[in-house]
């Protein structure tokens, strides 16, 4: 399976932010990458942790990818492993679009 990915690759990190005392708590995903910063906010707290951690959780499913293929190719795959394999391929080629 070919992967061209067309995102900000990892490593993210969110941080907090706001402006001032009164204004709600945002967060940010922050990349920096040839002394360029990118930023997005991020409203809330349990968004800005699965945004942050998305880079990782792709490369596991690409490692799943590889180990299914792999098994595929030396023991052939039950049919509840080609329906997960299947599962992880939709994700990833959703992520990568």
């Amino acid at each position: 399976m070919a992967n061209t990915l067309k995102h900000t690759k990892g490593s993210w990190k969110k941080v907090r932010i706001a402006h001032t005392k009164a204004e709600k708590v945002k967060w940010a995903i922050v990349k920096k990458s040839n002394n360029i910063t990118v930023v997005d906010s991020i409203p809330r707290q349990a968004d800005a942790n699965l945004i942050a951690e998305a880079p990782d959780m792709l490369s596991a499913l690409i490692s799943c990818d590889k180990h299914f293929a792999d098994l595929e190719d030396r023991f052939g795959l039950e049919l509840s492993q080609k329906i997960l394999r299947d599962l992880v391929r939709a994700i990833i080629k959703q992520a990568t679009k």
